[in-house]
């Protein structure tokens, strides 16, 4: 969604894509505002995955009170648990479709693809997805993840799954299954 947001020529998409491409968190209220505006659209009636965020307790709880406001509310909060080393691994193996937002993972392509399954245009890396950012971006995550997980888990609404020896694909099959979107 923030990816999306920042190809827009808006104020919000310019202040979204300077914070990513200096690697740092986009600011809670301009996740909010994206997200608010996703959520008012009728294809999330049935429930959502929202992946990577909130990546602070006060984007956490911003967010809960954004979901009371829309007569909504998290039902699960699933942490999946892998190793620092592969969490930047993950990071910086993924690829993306500049047309359409599909992000793929290096393991979920067919060997020698390049261009994105749903619409055919040619897959890119994103400038802040470097091996030095992302373990930047990791130690910040770190940081802040013990206190999202205290505040999940103590409104019991904390899944973990171990994600360190599964692919990518069965780690999202896994984790469909278990909030049943």
């Amino acid at each position: 969604l923030l990816s999306a947001e920042a190809k827009k020529n808006t104020s919000l998409g310019k202040r979204i894509r300077q914070r990513l491409e200096q690697n740092n968190l986009v600011c809670a209220r301009d996740v909010l505002q994206v997200l608010s505006s996703r959520l008012s659209k009728s294809d999330v009636s049935n429930g959502f995955i929202i992946d990577g965020f909130p990546r602070t307790l006060q984007q956490a709880i911003a967010f809960d009170r954004l979901l009371s406001e829309k007569g909504l509310s998290v039902s699960k909060a699933v942490l999946l648990m892998i190793s620092k080393g592969m969490s930047v691994k993950r990071s910086t193996e993924r690829v993306s479709c500049p047309k359409c937002n599909i992000t793929y993972t290096r393991e979920m392509l067919k060997p020698g693809q390049t261009k994105c399954d749903k619409c055919g245009s040619r897959l890119t890396v994103r400038r802040d997805r470097s091996h030095a950012k992302a373990k930047e971006r990791v130690r910040l995550s770190m940081s802040n993840l013990r206190k999202i997980r205290k505040y999940y888990s103590s409104q019991g609404k904390l899944v973990a799954v171990d994600a360190r020896r599964e692919n990518q694909a069965t780690v999202q099959a896994k984790t469909r299954k278990l909030v049943r979107v």
